[in-house]
């Protein structure tokens, strides 16, 4: 006689497969100081996946769960590749902790392991870099990037000690640009641009709307987006173009009106009012990829497809950088020598930003400079 049975119990977990995830993306002018040398470290985060018998939130929270132990390396290391794919440096990749991270995610912290690895000359405009992963008992994980030749962007509009100009005034009254534009030249390796402008000011918190006794001090900055472009490769410079009403109006929808508060444009006891930074963001292919597949589904389709170009990994290790223009002026000077403080007429009493309280302290005019 033969019994068969079977057994009513269903196993929940795949078989257990650690997956080492990358991302790492190399900026050859992290502290955008225009200069590539040793103080541009390049920071990886290196983690891996995990499976356990019960809640996997619980195991998220514990570090062990998704962070190596040194001894699983054989070796880590960064290398340099020239245009034929041979190595010409190698940079070790060195751990750190840091106590930085958010503890209100699904996931340990607020410690976490990072590494990083420094290039004494900075990094190689035109070469590329491979992430090497040889690990003690599992199959090695690497990936390759080009990086994105920042150093080639120049500003076309405005130019170095130049002014963007957001609106016009005549005789108080405003006329704001319909087309304020950006321009600048197109760089290697580069897939999108994304710009903002930066705008400076600060604010004076006082106990009593008539602003009498000792203020509370703070700088604050907001950055006005000015959009995305994706680069064809044709094109040798790229212009960015976006209503100057829309600026003035962003402001009224990210500064709350307070009596309390006055705010002086630009860096309060400034020689100069010089309140706007130009900020171009640049990603290469990798990570124009990576955002384009990751940004949310508007579509039917809801499942997202998983993009990686790590090999036996996932993750992404792809390259981006910023390219800054500082400083530009408050007003302009026409051709003619004639000045024109549209920019602060608006600031001070356009219909967006009137009860913001904006004020320069710069100005000769009584009726925008701060009292």
């Amino acid at each position: 006689m033969m019994w068969i049975g079977c057994s009513e119990e269903v196993e929940l977990n795949a078989p257990y497969k650690s997956t080492t995830i990358i991302f790492g993306l190399i900026d050859p002018d992290p502290n955008t100081d225009g200069v590539f040398n040793a103080l541009d470290t390049q920071w990886v985060r290196i983690t891996r996946t995990f499976l356990g018998e019960g809640n996997n939130n619980d195991y998220a929270m514990i570090r062990d769960s998704s962070e190596y132990k040194e001894s699983d390396f054989v070796s880590k290391s960064v290398q340099e590749l020239n245009t034929n794919g041979e190595v010409v440096n190698t940079f070790d990749l060195q751990a750190t902790t840091v106590a930085n991270k958010s503890v209100n995610g699904i996931f340990y912290g607020p410690e976490q392991t990072l590494y990083y690895f420094i290039t004494p000359n900075g990094i190689t405009t035109g070469a590329t870099y491979r992430i090497v992963l040889d690990f003690a008992n599992k199959e090695d994980v690497s990936a390759v990037t080009d990086v994105v030749r920042n150093e080639q962007i120049n500003f076309l509009t405005p130019q170095v000690d130049g002014s963007i100009i957001l609106a016009q005034s005549s005789g108080g009254n405003i006329t704001y640009q319909t087309t304020s534009s950006i321009k600048f030249n197109t760089a290697e390796n580069v897939a999108a641009y994304s710009s903002v402008l930066r705008f400076y000011y600060t604010e004076f918190l006082y106990e009593t709307t008539e602003w009498t006794g000792t203020p509370i001090v703070t700088q604050q900055y907001i950055d006005f987006p000015m959009g995305t472009i994706e680069a064809t490769g044709n094109e040798s410079s790229i212009t960015m173009r976006f209503s100057g009403r829309s600026f003035f109006s962003y402001l009224q929808g990210k500064i709350a009106a307070n009596p309390l508060i006055k705010r002086v444009i630009g860096t309060a006891g400034e020689a100069s009012t010089r309140p706007f930074d130009l900020l171009v963001s640049m990603g290469n292919d990798q990570l124009n990829t990576y955002i384009e597949v990751s940004s949310p589904v508007s579509g039917i389709v809801q499942e997202r497809p998983v993009h990686t170009n790590i090999d036996n990994g996932l993750g992404l290790w792809a390259s981006r950088s910023v390219r800054r223009l500082d400083n530009l002026k408050l007003t302009s000077t026409s051709a003619g020598g004639a000045p024109n403080i549209g920019n602060l007429v608006a600031l001070v009493t356009s219909e967006y930003t009137s009860e913001l309280n904006f004020c320069d302290e710069n100005s000769s005019d009584q009726d925008y400079t701060c009292q």
